[in-house]
């Protein structure tokens, strides 16, 4: 149990630095507030392409788009019109820039869900790893490449 712990443990530091280059290649939409925490946080407004993760392949047929309210270290907080159903999600970013473009892909856990007003849902997601979609089946590759670039890309 502690080796398989000290893995998932290594998985999450793995994923540390692209969730750093996302916050490096934005700006922030303004401060954030004074609250106590034990990571730093960072406002940031990005649409994410979120479908329920299997353990193996994701679940596009299920997927939902977000927009991420803020990133740390170790995880995000992404905003949806309707509650998580799921407890792991593959999380896709899409960023682009004068330098060019990028996607990021997380395998990430529910860790909070605060429900607004108008069925708005803020769900705090730690990310546990990042994702290797090279072993999920092509067509499943296909149709989530696919509406990355419809969902994400080309708005």
């Amino acid at each position: 149990m502690l080796l398989r712990s000290l893995f998932a443990r290594k998985k999450q530091i793995d994923a540390s630095p692209k969730l750093r280059r996302i916050m490096d290649m934005t700006v922030p939409n303004r401060p954030v507030s004074n609250e106590t925490r034990g990571d730093n946080r960072y406002n940031r407004s990005l649409p994410a392409l979120v479908c329920p993760w299997d353990g193996r392949s994701p679940r596009v047929d299920a997927h939902v788009v977000g927009v991420v309210q803020d990133l740390s270290d170790g995880g995000m907080s992404v905003l949806f019109q309707d509650a998580p159903k799921h407890k792991e999600y593959l999380v896709t970013l899409f960023l682009s820039n004068e330098e060019g473009a990028e996607i990021f892909q997380f395998i990430c856990e529910v860790r909070d869900a605060r429900k607004f007003a108008g069925n708005w849902v803020l769900v705090g997601f730690l990310v546990t790893s990042c994702a290797d979609l090279a072993n999920i089946p092509v067509a499943d590759r296909a149709t989530l490449d696919a509406l990355a670039h419809e969902q994400l890309i080309s708005q």
